[in-house]
């Protein structure tokens, strides 16, 4: 019996030290040009409903559900939420973006062209 506890207790060690140097390498994949995987998309979006479930307040919507309020309430989500996720403001900012948030030029992306002297 005391072997086959030690065998847990082994196995689970080993799973969270690997778990953590998985993690403290750098082997897992965060860029942002990739769809996350299935797994992360599951655990987060379970963790943020569940934060939600614990964090918001229980109180009742102060808005009436009336056709009015959900068309006004959608020609706002167009015109503000889809613009913004789209990097096409409908209205344009006070303030513009730092330079390091603009997309480059098409001059900026092209490859240098020139061809290196060969010495020799």
């Amino acid at each position: 019996m005391r072997n086959f506890l030690l065998g847990i207790l082994t196995t689970l060690l080993v799973l969270v030290v690997g778990g953590l140097a998985y993690l403290k390498l750098g082997l897992v994949e965060v860029r942002g040009d990739r769809p996350p995987s299935r797994l992360e998309a599951y655990l987060m979006s379970s963790a943020v409903h569940a934060s939600v479930r614990r964090n918001a307040p229980k109180i009742q919507n102060p808005i009436p559900l009336t056709d009015e309020n959900l068309i006004a309430g959608g020609k706002q989500y167009r015109g503000e939420c889809v613009a913004v996720a789209t990097e096409r403001p409908a209205r344009p900012t006070a303030f513009p973006a730092p330079w390091f948030l603009t997309r480059p030029s098409s001059q900026q992306l092209e490859p240098a062209t020139r061809k290196r002297k060969s010495s020799g």
